[in-house]
């Protein structure tokens, strides 16, 4: 095509030298076209130092280059200017005033502007070739069977028998067939989130030593309740305030009503008798380290009673830790219940006792009960859990609480039930922390506290999402009679001082029978110096599920991801020739 141009070019020029006076400036010209045509570039360069003289010419070239869409360029110099080289560039036929009156626009080189020019052909040519070889569908299609990395693909579109392109291709649509199946099982798999749970034993050469948190099963003492305004309320058998919980028929307002129960609790110092707590220092003499009350701190629970905690670990209180195992190497603790004052109602005689982290709200039904009359011997072991996050089954996590700092599933407890008290009752309990609301009164107590509580314990709070990350203690619990004989008690014993008071002042049997009815001794223990540490992992995630895909296609059809990249290709190719070839109809 370019020499069809040349050629032509050649003939104007030819032509214009028949029809017009012949100079210098188009004699140049003519020999441009010839190496035009040599350097098949399909551009014109003029170079014309003579520019007045040929301005005929000028348009003449100008117009030929417009009609075959030519680059165009023209170089001259003034006459008598030593001025630099003054280039002017365009497509005719519109008349360049510039170059009829002889201005001059400062640009780049001749060399520079032709050289641009050349590209920009060359690019036209390109083009137009690959619309000239544009393909149909079926020529697309027949180049990609031959060349397809799908196994099998290729024969069944080959020209062959048609008896082996059958067979062919019942072949690969089995294979298909077993792909896909495989295939959604693979992503059903996938959407059911699965993991796997590791649990590994760590030894540690010491170990933080739990909080132990005490509540009484009696809440609250007779002798007390019959001194204050509660006394009718225990005279009708409607205490604890469980046993009815209809209208009491009189009311004690909240703040005096919260008095009433915090006093009618039994104190630390009431049911104490005594605790010891042993170190590494002391273990080596087997002295005893004694601790006292004040080593307990105070808490509400639900219904309003007093408990008490120890080993906190707030301020004022170091956190205690444990180097040695075995059962004298840990804490021990003894409590009087003094079940003669406990309220008629009450069915059980014991203590509740929770083993729980620091940063745990103690919650009564995560803990345990212990009996008067036995030594209860607690085995503490250490478990430190790590779940997964939503979508997996556990779906741990964490939510913004108004009263507490740290994020514990017992503590979102605690805070539902609260805000559910204060939306039906516009009240609070002595447990609900930092709510600016007035205590419950006994007629709110009785008629709506109490029934939310109850209702509330007995629903799965599905709002408060476990913990991703955890500390649990374990326990486990054996028994022994206490001082199954007080007739022979030690006299070096230092837990048995308060009982040896109690023998001047009663006979064996009845201090045998007093023992057994309100004396509790728990003792905590390490049997081992080591924790367990569960980790949930993901058994099935995505880079696995990209494996199997992976390893069912190229097993069963031969094939890979490129494979699939291969499809795409098809079709952006097919697309894009499609297109060339309407675009040729248009033009």
């Amino acid at each position: 095509m370019i020499n069809n141009l040349a050629w032509t070019l050649l003939y104007q020029f030819k032509f214009n030298l028949t029809m017009s006076q012949t100079n210098s400036y188009t004699f140049r010209a003519f020999h441009r076209a010839q190496a035009m045509k040599n350097a098949h570039d399909g551009s014109i360069l003029i170079d014309s130092p003579e520019m007045r003289s040929s301005e005929k010419d000028i348009i003449i070239l100008k117009t030929f280059a417009r009609n075959n869409n030519l680059p165009f360029s023209i170089k001259f110099k003034k006459q008598n200017d030593n001025e630099n080289n003054k280039i002017l560039s365009g497509h005719a036929p519109e008349t360049n005033n510039n170059v009829l009156n002889g201005k001059t626009n400062v640009s780049r080189s001749a060399g520079d502007r032709f050289r641009a020019a050349g590209m920009k052909a060359r690019f036209a040519r390109r083009m137009e070739k690959i619309v000239e070889e544009r393909m149909t569908v079926k020529q697309i299609f027949n180049r990609y069977v031959q060349t397809s990395t799908l196994h099998g693909f290729r024969f069944i579109f080959m020209d062959t028998f048609i008896v082996r392109r059958v067979l062919w291709t019942i072949l690969t649509l089995t294979m298909a067939t077993i792909f896909f199946k495989e295939l959604r099982n693979s992503i059903n798999l996938f959407y059911e989130y699965p993991f796997t749970t590791t649990s590994t034993i760590q030894y540690e050469p010491s170990l933080t030593f739990p909080a132990i948190s005490v509540c009484n099963l009696n809440h609250f003492l007779l002798s007390k309740i019959k001194k204050s305004k509660l006394k009718p309320l225990y005279d009708q058998g409607r205490l604890p305030f469980d046993n009815n919980l209809e209208n009491p028929g009189f009311d004690i307002q909240g703040d005096e009503l919260y008095n009433i129960l915090k006093t009618s609790s039994q104190s630390i110092d009431e049911i104490f008798l005594s605790c010891e707590w042993k170190s590494r220092d002391t273990a080596k003499n087997g002295v005893p380290n004694p601790c006292k009350p004040n080593n307990f701190t105070v808490y509400s629970g639900l219904y309003g009673q007093s408990c008490y905690t120890f080993n906190p670990g707030v301020s004022g209180y170091p956190l205690l830790s444990l180097s040695e195992t075995g059962v004298n190497m840990g804490f021990k603790l003894e409590l009087d219940l003094k079940s003669k004052d406990s309220l008629q109602g009450i069915q059980e005689i014991g203590a509740i006792v929770i083993v729980h982290h620091q940063q745990e709200t103690p919650v009564l039904q995560a803990g345990f009960v212990v009996s008067p009359g036995f030594q209860t011997f607690v085995e503490i072991k250490v478990r430190q859990t790590e779940n997964l996050p939503p979508p997996y089954a556990t779906k741990c996590g964490s939510k913004p609480l108004k009263n507490y700092q740290i994020y514990r599933q017992s503590s979102c407890f605690l805070e539902q039930l609260s805000d559910a008290i204060e939306t039906k009752c516009k009240c609070k309990s002595s447990f609900m922390a930092g709510r600016n609301i007035p205590y419950c009164s006994l007629r709110q107590t009785v008629t709506c506290l109490m029934p939310t509580i109850y209702d509330f314990d007995r629903k799965t709070n599905n709002n408060c999402p476990v913990d991703c990350e955890t500390i649990q203690y374990l326990s486990s619990l054996s028994y022994a009679r206490f001082i199954s004989n007080v007739t022979y008690l030690s006299k070096n014993a230092e837990q048995s001082s308060y009982i040896r008071k109690l023998k001047n002042s009663m006979s064996p049997k009845k201090l045998q029978k007093y023992i057994e009815e309100n004396i509790v001794a728990v003792q905590f223990f390490y049997q081992e110096m080591k924790k367990e540490k569960v980790k949930q992992e993901p058994s099935y995630d995505f880079y696995k599920l990209i494996g199997d895909v992976g390893g069912q296609l190229g097993l069963l059809l031969g094939a890979s991801v490129l494979t699939l990249v291969e499809f795409v290709d098809l079709f952006i190719f097919t697309l894009y020739h499609q297109l060339l070839r309407l675009s040729k109809k248009k033009s």
